[in-house]
């Protein structure tokens, strides 16, 4: 089973990039989705975050993603807090989710893929970066530009990737030229 892991900073164009490679053939296990449609709606998960950020964060039985948000992109420690909170329940089911792949090669797409100690299980790893990320993430989300550059502050920067990935795909251009920088990554990996 070949592993690609997938990462990068918000706002680097990271979810481009993956919607791409998942068009030319890979099993794309969006890590976004598995922690928001499933870590995140699991009572037991719901519970710990009750219990170690407080009921507030949990309303009608549900995570209240913008208050969460707010705490832990205001935060170093809190954001730490929360990765060591569901770090296994994310991986059991990211792990779950390789067992569908049938023997297509693997997309992890994972913004936290470092954080989560999953570089180890990847074959290569493509970082994403991008010196457009803070007008993006204003567009995408509808925030102030500090509110993004906050936001931003919180995560690994452009020279973390370039230092920890195999392979960098700086998407400051257009989306041909992105087309063009992807399938000449897939023929370096052998896989188109």
């Amino acid at each position: 089973m070949k592993i690609i892991g997938l990462t990068g900073h918000s706002g680097s164009g990271k979810t481009t990039v993956a919607n791409i490679m998942a068009g030319r053939g890979f099993y794309h296990v969006n890590c976004d989705e598995i922690v928001h449609g499933r870590v995140y709606t699991d009572k037991a998960v719901l519970k710990k975050i009750a219990d170690c950020f407080g009921s507030e964060y949990i309303t009608d039985g549900a995570l209240n993603r913008k208050a969460l948000g707010r705490l832990i992109f205001s935060s170093k420690e809190q954001y730490c807090k929360l990765m060591e909170l569901v770090k296994e329940d994310i991986i059991s089911a990211v792990e779950n989710e390789f067992e569908k792949s049938d023997g297509v090669p693997i997309l992890l797409d994972a913004p936290t893929l470092f954080e989560f100690g999953m570089q180890g299980i990847c074959d290569k790893i493509i970082g994403v970066i991008s010196e457009k990320a803070v007008e993006r993430i204003c567009l995408r989300d509808n925030i102030s530009k500090e509110d993004a550059l906050l936001r931003l502050s919180n995560q690994k920067d452009a020279d973390f990737y370039k230092q920890n990935c195999d392979i960098i795909i700086e998407n400051n251009e257009g989306i041909d030229e992105l087309y063009q920088k992807i399938s000449s990554v897939l023929k370096g990996l052998n896989i188109e």
